[in-house]
């Protein structure tokens, strides 16, 4: 989360670093809302999985339907209104060079929300391995890009690098829980699962 900035101020400039971090910063705070919904879905997950796996499906399914609804609104809002916020809140200049960077990040904020109903599926079935994989195989990938990223396409790119990362995340995420969710062998839990 913070290699980015290093990274910013040191190829590209310290003001640079500002019209980054505060949009992250901002859009950080909102994590607060799927991450009540999935401290709310954690107990129930385990116990489905354990007592009634036949219901699993249509939890995370009503989950991920009701996590989209909230997520999508405050998206959208926010992304139709990032430039008039940054220009009030801030100045000018600071809308000006943070507005697409703050879009960016909300399109960020609602993929990674719709990851988390996979990754609580993951750790409440005790699998937390898989998504420890997942994450340290996307990292030396993430910080090659981040690098290229700010040298070609400044904060832009690497606010794209963010997002993609947690894109591919979440459908890493999806997949391997879809595959513990489905009575089928799928080739990728035979592959992944027991490394």
């Amino acid at each position: 989360n913070y290699l980015d900035r290093f990274v910013i101020g040191s190829v590209l400039s310290v003001s640079a670093v500002a019209f980054f971090t505060t949009p992250f910063e901002v859009t950080t705070k909102l994590v607060v809302i799927p991450s009540a919904l999935i401290a709310s879905l954690f107990p129930a997950l385990s116990n489905l999985a354990v007592l009634a796996p036949e219901r699993l499906k249509t939890m995370i399914s009503d989950s991920y339907h009701f996590l989209v609804a909230i997520t999508f609104l405050i998206c959208f809002t926010g992304i139709m209104g990032s430039e008039l916020f940054l220009h009030y809140w801030i100045d000018e200049e600071f809308a000006r060079e943070s507005t697409f960077i703050l879009q960016i990040f909300l399109l960020g904020f609602f993929v990674n929300s719709l990851a988390k109903i996979p990754f609580s599926h993951l750790q409440s079935i005790g699998k937390p391995d898989i998504t420890a994989k997942i994450h340290l195989a996307e990292a030396p990938f993430t910080v090659l890009f981040i690098f290229i990223a700010a040298i070609y396409y400044g904060i832009a790119g690497v606010a794209l690098v963010r997002f993609f990362r947690v894109l591919i995340d979440m459908v890493l995420l999806m997949l391997f829980s879809s595959g513990f969710i489905e009575d089928q062998k799928m080739p990728y839990k035979r592959i992944f699962f027991h490394l």
